[in-house]
């Protein structure tokens, strides 16, 4: 009897596609080969996804005939194209670094940073010294920290050390060699450390991108290949007693037997580190700000603090592409964030409590920035950041654990940066940074 292929066996391999002259890289996607090689590439330009066990489902649109026939039997149906399919998978969020780096990140060091890229718009890298960290001068603060070497990007994030913990902010100026962080951090960086450059992924209305994807089960030929696969829906959730894991949802142009060269599964290893739960212990702080008290942050203490991205996306049919499109045009994008707190807490919108419940929109213009960073050193850290928040609905009193809370529903507002220096992300109204 041949060799069966049990469902807890498997991988998933996940790259790039690049655009090569008039030819978008929706439509121009990687062979199996290619994938394979980029794995083993140096250095790799293709991951091991550490996804949970889901199985790729093949179908293609089918046309019937519903002619007239002598009997009650069918006719064969036609076969019509693939483009369309979803699929979702569930994975941990990969840092890019095993170790304390003494590199800067790229936009393919990790699948999540392309991810992310791909459902906000944009991704910046800031490498401040020719793929070197940059150095802190001499008496930073947890809101500004002077620098003796370096080149920074404003809007970006960052990440500095007092020698022993590591804290994780965003630039709001570059002045006279100091940049001023846009919420305080809570780590005052030691003089001549370390400053850590960074990959910021921001929300704008530029195009998106896609993925080649190998996936196989245990035998040789048991691969498929999935091209053209771009994500629209991404859910975050940060619970500090919980993996942190993201959801993805993507949409693909075909999903076809792989090309010849196939061998077994074999062993293999996942090489990115994955980013800890965001608990104190692992460094995790999640603050909001009050913008007339300038840097300051509060704890924001809350259940489930959730990120659900989206984009919509329509396509722009061509009669000379296989499956008749030829590109994926991005029509809308949403960025929503949730979260409950326990009634009487502070939160963005209440910042000095009594225990009122909500009963109105509350968006005062005192309303500062939420950001959230998880990860306990630079090469596994995760920031987000909302500079200008907005309560779209009215807060719903929930039971939380047999106590009465709020349910917040948000979204980014406008985000105006009037501040000096320069950067992609500076105006940005969310972000999400790997350090």
């Amino acid at each position: 009897m041949a060799t069966k292929n049990p469902t807890r066996l498997g991988k998933l391999v996940i790259m790039p596609q690049v655009a090569s002259g008039d030819t978008p890289a929706y439509s121009n996607p990687k062979t199996a080969a290619q994938i394979v090689s980029g794995l083993a590439a140096s250095p790799p330009t293709a991951a091991i996804i550490e996804a949970e066990v889901f199985v790729p489902n093949p179908s293609r649109s089918v046309f019937t005939r519903e002619s007239l026939k002598s009997g009650f039997y069918d006719l064969a149906p036609i076969s019509g194209d693939q483009h369309g399919q979803e699929f979702s998978v569930r994975m941990p969020v990969n840092g890019w670094s095993n170790s304390v780096p003494t590199t800067s990140p790229t936009v393919t060091s990790s699948p999540a940073i392309g991810i992310f890229q791909a459902i906000l718009g944009s991704a910046i890298a800031m490498d401040p010294a020719s793929n070197n960290p940059g150095t802190v001068g001499t008496g930073a603060d947890t809101d500004d920290i002077p620098y003796s070497a370096g080149a920074y990007k404003v809007g970006s994030a960052l990440a500095a050390t007092d020698g022993t913990n590591y804290g994780l902010s965003f630039i709001k100026d570059d002045t006279a060699s100091n940049l001023d962080l846009l919420v305080a951090s809570d780590v005052t960086p030691a003089d001549s450390s370390a400053i850590y450059g960074s990959v910021t992924c921001f929300s704008s209305p530029v195009t998106t991108a896609s993925f080649s994807m190998l996936w196989q089960s245990y035998t040789a030929n048991s691969r498929l290949l999935i091209t053209s696969a771009i994500p629209t829906s991404v859910t975050l959730t940060f619970d500090p007693r919980q993996s942190l894991m993201m959801e993805v949802t993507f949409i693909t142009n075909t999903v076809e037997q792989a090309d010849s060269g196939a061998s077994a599964l074999g062993e293999f290893d996942y090489s990115l580190p994955i980013i800890a739960p965001p608990s104190g212990a692992n460094n995790a702080r999640l603050v909001f700000q009050n913008s007339s008290a300038g840097s300051a942050a509060t704890a924001l203490d809350c259940d489930a603090f959730t990120l659900s991205l989206s984009q919509e996306l329509t396509p722009a049919k061509a009669a000379g592409a296989t499956t008749g499109v030829r590109d994926m045009i991005v029509t809308s994008r949403s960025q929503e964030i949730t979260f409950s707190t326990l009634m009487g807490d502070k939160n963005p919108f209440d910042q000095t409590p009594d225990g009122k419940p909500f009963v109105d929109l509350s968006n005062p213009s005192t309303v500062g920035a939420i950001q959230l960073a998880v990860g306990d050193r630079p090469g596994r850290m995760l920031g987000v950041l909302i500079p200008k928040p907005i309560m779209m609905a009215v807060p719903e009193l929930t039971d939380l654990n047999g106590v009465f809370a709020q349910s917040f529903n948000l979204k980014p507002g406008d985000y105006t940066n009037n501040a000096t220096g320069t950067g992609e992300a500076e105006a940005s109204n969310f972000r999400v940074s790997f350090v």
